[in-house]
């Protein structure tokens, strides 16, 4: 239950990094959603790559 909260965590932080980086490039192709879906996925995989790395229970 541990990782599925720090994978929420992750999904929150890396999601509202993408919005941001699409708000400082508004010409690119991609879409806002495809940015903050990407980040939140990458965000939730990394935080829990590093609490398994440190590991945290």
């Amino acid at each position: 239950m541990r990782y599925v909260k720090l994978g929420i965590v992750g999904a929150v932080i890396g999601g509202f990094a993408g919005w941001i980086i699409h708000t400082f490039e508004p010409t690119s192709t991609i879409t806002p959603l495809e940015y903050t879906l990407g980040f939140a996925i990458i965000g939730a995989i990394v935080i829990n790559l590093t609490a398994l790395m440190v590991g945290t229970n």
